[in-house]
């Protein structure tokens, strides 16, 4: 358990300060140098410790004979000095809260399942209306979605939303390639045929989908970050300049 020393120097007050003022309770009503002989500081110190408790509530002083005699004040004090401090805090927080809020980065993340849940995160593309990009496309999407997929091509091209793509190379692949052709506002490129990974990366505005593909269940992992998705975006560049 923390002594009362070690408790008040917590709560901010210097070890000068809680000497001074844990001598004068015992003493009472005293001069300076007496405090300092109790204490064991010199006089400079304790009068510079008088002066902050002064200042605080937690010491007053009274004149006789042409000396000053200093007392401690309650020990409750200190507990309204700790509520001044709470009610200046919570003042502020008003304002603290505000730039926390205007600076500190949005993040979500959230699991899809089933194609329900593919739907849904195809249906945000649209909403965002940003240039997608995609990574590692496996052409298993008009097997998974096959009807969905080709009305949902017809909305993207209506809201004229590009589509820069780096296909896997595989037969499905190179089919889905092909099919790409005849859309608008696709860019595609193969990636190297050892890139072959069952997942596909798919970057728009501010978000990072990360597409586990089954032709009967695909699970989706949403990702809302502007940090993230930008340092993607990177990704995809270096990707896209280097095949």
């Amino acid at each position: 358990m923390p002594t009362i020393q070690e408790t008040l120097e917590k709560l901010g007050f210097t070890l000068n300060e809680t000497k001074t003022y844990l001598n004068l309770l015992n003493l009472g009503s005293c001069l300076a140098s007496d405090l300092a002989k109790k204490t064991g500081l010199h006089r400079r110190p304790v009068y510079d410790a008088l002066n902050r408790l002064i200042e605080k509530g937690l010491v007053s002083y009274t004149i006789k004979t042409g000396k000053k005699y200093f007392q401690a004040s309650s020990p409750e004090k200190i507990l309204d000095i700790l509520k001044e401090r709470e009610n200046e805090i919570r003042d502020l927080m008003p304002d603290l809260k505000e730039k926390f809020e205007r600076i500190k980065p949005e993040y979500k993340a959230e699991v899809y399942e089933g194609k329900e849940g593919l739907k849904t995160i195809m249906e945000l593309i649209l909403k965002e209306k940003k240039e997608w990009f995609a990574i590692g496309s496996t052409g298993k999407g008009p097997l998974v979605l096959p009807y969905f997929m080709e009305s949902w091509t017809k909305k993207r091209e209506k809201l004229k939303i590009s589509y820069k793509v780096l296909v896997a190379n595989t037969e499905e692949g190179k089919k889905r390639f092909e099919e790409h052709k005849k859309m608008k506002y696709v860019e595609h490129k193969f990636l190297p045929k050892e890139m072959q990974n069952p997942q596909t990366i798919w970057i728009f505005g501010d978000y990072v989908a990360i597409v586990l593909v089954s032709l009967e269940y695909p699970i989706s992992f949403l990702i809302k970050n502007k940090e993230i998705a930008d340092s993607y975006r990177g990704y995809f560049d270096l990707l896209w300049k280097k095949v």
